[in-house]
């Protein structure tokens, strides 16, 4: 099989030829292989000798070798340009022709016997065999010497070339070629059809590595279309330990470098990766304080707020000022004669706007408290009391006795031995006055160890009445007791 893998220098295509040479000879040691790369060194690699006048022929190998020539294009039989043009026989082929030169000018001075000779060697044709040559007899004899040497010259430059039209014939007798060059566009049309395998190879940003695109046949340009024509790419890192197996150059002065929004990119990704690790940590990173430290510091302060609204007016009843603030906050009612005398009273008498922070309690998560702000105040909601373990499995109940689904096993299992969240809505035994003291409300303290509830009124009233002495008991008395 031909490949040919194509690069710009300094991508690593020397480098990946050591690799295939490598890996070849851990698969099959016994195979021979050849190649030019400068200076290579690896055991059982035989170089390839090749000069200007007798350019390397792969066909004088034995069957079934693997050859890598690197730099292919410089070789006239692969290369496209015509690489011949400046070429020359051999000395010793043209100090024959230039002998027979002589001979004919020196026609006069010759013996018989080589008179005779060169003349029938060039076709000259006489009746008797002259003792001097005319002039323009020696002229066409020169001349028929010259297009002989010419002729000998197309012919050794047509064999130099018949190497590279020979390339389709190479998997007849098993070799494995392999050609190097830095764009496909510079080897002649011979190799590119005998070429099954099209490697090439793009380094990213000057680093250690590079992205390898194949192809089935020779891509003479590459570019955002062709890329998808490959079969398949890969990323490619250079195996540092092979370097000193070979010579890639006297210095190495490439740098690694990224261009600017790929610096950009990698900033931004490390900063959002530290934000996420931020939003899950307690966000302190030890600069900070905690969350349940600032929400405290942030509760106390915040109480007398509620006090300094409801002082705008102390004449007003408490859930009339209640009202005006909910409905003076929204923005279409800001101009309303309502609301600016509202906001009027409260600039006099020093109020505030500032919401009340309350203290947020998550039921469901009992053991995790934490203070956050809210506008919300419910009367009751579940908080995790009581827990039943059967078969394995616990379920946690709130003070109603209600189901508390989204409770953690965990944190199940943590009060049913006996480890009790602390209850920071506990009131205990309290009596709340309403705004209306002419009504008294019946409150229910309830106790954990009691049984019983006991119902007290608020104004309770005793009414004495005498019973007169000597009054029979009723008669109407049914049941047991009748009798």
């Amino acid at each position: 099989m031909l490949t040919t893998i194509s690069a710009p220098p300094g991508t690593g295509k020397s480098l990946k030829c050591v690799q295939i040479i490598e890996e070849s000879l851990r698969k099959n040691p016994n195979r021979l292989i050849f190649t030019n790369i400068i200076g290579l060194n690896i055991p059982g690699v035989l170089p390839i000798v090749s000069s200007a006048n007798k350019p390397f022929d792969w066909r004088d190998l034995p069957d079934g070798s693997l050859v890598v020539y690197d730099e292919a294009h410089e070789h006239p039989a692969f290369a496209k340009t015509d690489l011949l043009n400046n070429y020359q026989l051999p000395s010793y082929i043209n100090d024959l022709y230039d002998n027979e030169v002589s001979k004919v000018l020196d026609y006069a001075n010759l013996p018989k016997p080589l008179k005779i000779q060169l003349l029938n060697k060039h076709g000259h044709v006489y009746t008797e065999l002259p003792t001097e040559l005319k002039v323009k007899e020696s002229e066409q004899i020169i001349s028929k010497i010259r297009n002989l040497q010419k002729l000998h010259l197309s012919k050794a430059k047509d064999d130099i070339l018949d190497i590279g039209r020979g390339l389709t014939m190479h998997r007849h007798w098993g070799f494995d070629i392999i050609l190097v060059t830095q764009k496909p566009d510079l080897l002649n049309s011979f190799v590119k059809a005998a070429c099954s395998e099209h490697l090439i190879l793009r380094r990213l940003f000057k680093m250690e590595l590079a992205v390898i695109y194949t192809f089935t046949e020779i891509q003479d340009h590459f570019g955002n279309a062709t890329r998808k024509n490959a079969i398949s790419w890969s990323i490619w890192f250079f195996p540092k330990h092979l370097y000193k197996y070979y010579i890639s150059a006297e210095q190495h002065t490439a740098k690694a470098s990224f261009p600017w929004w790929m610096k950009f990119g990698a900033v931004t990704f490390a900063g959002l990766v530290c934000l996420s690790i931020y939003k899950t940590t307690d966000g302190s990173f030890g600069l900070f304080k905690n969350d349940q430290e600032q929400n405290a510091q942030q509760v106390a302060p915040v109480q007398p707020t509620k006090q300094t609204t409801a002082s705008a007016n102390p004449n007003q009843p408490k859930q009339q000022i209640q009202d005006l603030s909910n409905i003076c906050r929204q923005a279409v009612n800001v101009e309303t004669p309502e609301c600016k005398k509202w906001f009027d009273e409260l600039s006099k008498n020093g109020g505030s706007l500032g919401y009340v922070q309350t203290f947020a309690y998550d039921g469901n998560k009992p053991f995790d408290v934490e203070y956050t702000p809210t506008d919300l105040e419910p009367k009751d909601f579940p908080r995790f009391k009581n827990a039943i373990v059967y078969n394995g499995k616990c379920t946690a109940y709130s003070q109603q006795g209600t189901i508390m689904h989204k409770v953690s096993s965990k944190d199940c299992f943590r009060l049913a031995n006996g480890d009790r969240p602390f209850d920071y809505f506990y009131e205990g035994e309290q009596v709340s006055n309403r705004s209306n003291p002419s009504i008294s409300t019946p409150v229910i303290p309830v106790s954990q160890n009691q049984e019983t509830a006991q119902i007290v009124n608020q104004n309770p009233q005793v009414i004495q009445e005498q019973i007169p002495y000597g009054t029979k008991p009723p008669t109407n008395i049914t049941g047991s007791h009748s009798l």
